[in-house]
């Protein structure tokens, strides 16, 4: 996500945080942007390479070289806003494939509940993709569905874009999807 996004994501859902969780940290643009706010970071990013960039923008944050499936195995605090980018293949989302990325997905959002407070906005940077510039993959409607069995949903921010390189798979806009930490656990 671009600095400018985050920060108008950090603006207006949680300037006054102490901490923000991203699972999938990437270079470490949540985190950098956050700072600016006096939040820390807390997240995890799998690719050495992707963890080195984050850590030297952002020394300071709670950043772990590991899965977020692990997340149990580190003392973390607890947050006051999730926003996140996850990561995707376009090959993986073609076939069946697919499907168990969405059941990982699940996985990753339903362990990270206990390190968010009680109305914690989760925010999701989400692209539908088009595929061969003809098939359209509803990437966006999936996370809703399946995100939803953990959050509630509140709604979506539409961002667009006219630069030819805003988005690589098709349209030139993204979605943040907008939940709210408050279901029970029972729910």
């Amino acid at each position: 996500m671009p600095d400018q996004l985050v920060r108008l994501l950090i603006e207006r859902f949680g300037s006054d945080a102490e901490y923000i969780l991203d699972p999938f940290a990437g270079v470490g643009t949540t985190f950098r942007v956050a700072s600016e706010f006096g939040i820390s970071g807390v997240g995890f990013e799998p690719d050495p390479r992707l963890y080195d960039v984050c850590r030297l923008h952002q020394s300071d944050a709670n950043v772990f070289n590991d899965v977020a499936q692990n997340a149990t195995l580190y003392d973390l605090p607890l947050c006051d806003l999730m926003l996140t980018s996850p990561p995707f293949e376009e090959k993986s989302l073609i076939s069946a494939v697919g499907a168990s990325y969405l059941v990982t997905l699940m996985d990753i959002f339903s362990g990270m509940r206990r390190y968010l407070r009680r109305d914690a906005h989760v925010l999701v940077e989400c692209v539908n993709i088009r595929l061969g510039g003809v098939v359209t993959r509803p990437l966006i409607s999936q996370y809703v569905e399946i995100l939803s069995k953990l959050y509630i949903f509140l709604g979506e921010f539409v961002v667009c874009e006219s630069s030819e390189n805003f988005n690589l798979y098709g349209y030139q806009h993204t979605t943040i999807l907008i939940f709210v930490n408050s279901k029970n656990e029972q729910d």
